[in-house]
């Protein structure tokens, strides 16, 4: 039995809920310690708390977050892309693991290459600087943050058809401007040199 074959079940009897319950909890946890990837990740959320472990919802603190974090980075090494933009996102906003870009780049990037649409737009996001993403000089790259934001568009993700949308206007108004500003440095420097100015050339 694998994960798609389980969660296509049937709900179970309201008489015999609890006892199923216990039953699929088990069969969950089985599963992902056989490297089940999407199991691993089920046992990583927040539901499988609630449902089998008794915790409280969004408990980003509990006892068990470590043991938590296992089962994610298991999923997400096995390459299951939900578990890898979920990686992706904590390392981003650092709530539960140390902040760190690099590692948010990468796992979005895994994500990302297997058509996740969110990671795409988070990657998008990071590359463009994007108000509410972690961000660093290094990493601004415009014509990369276009190329992920058209790919989150074209799977379906309305947001980056907004953001692809204003970002490419922008971009290309920083490009004009840019191609304007040359041409004018190239013309000074000719004049420069035709009316032989005391200033280095060179230097403008």
């Amino acid at each position: 039995m694998d994960t798609k074959n389980l969660l296509k079940k049937q709900p179970p009897p309201q008489k015999n809920m609890a006892v199923d319950l216990i039953k699929l909890c088990g069969t969950v946890l089985q599963l992902a310690k056989r490297d089940d990837k999407v199991a691993q990740f089920i046992i990583a959320s927040d539901h499988y708390n609630v449902v089998c472990e008794n915790k409280c919802y969004g408990c980003s603190q509990s006892p068990n977050i470590r043991e938590d974090l296992s089962w994610l980075r298991k999923s997400a090494a096995n390459g299951y892309a939900v578990a890898q933009h979920e990686l992706g996102s904590l390392y981003e906003k650092g709530d539960v693991v140390p902040q760190d870009i690099n590692e948010a780049e990468k796992w979005y990037m895994k994500a990302a290459m297997q058509g996740n649409a969110y990671a795409q737009d988070q990657l998008a996001g990071i590359y463009w600087c994007e108000y509410g993403h972690l961000c660093s000089d290094d990493k601004r790259n415009v014509d990369k943050a276009l190329f992920w934001y058209k790919k989150a568009c074209e799977n379906g993700y309305s947001t980056a058809c907004t953001s692809y949308k204003n970002n490419k206007s922008q971009a290309d108004y920083w490009k004009e401007g840019e191609e304007m500003w040359q041409k004018s440095l190239k013309k000074r420097r000719r004049n420069c040199i035709k009316n032989h100015e005391v200033v280095p050339c060179d230097s403008l």
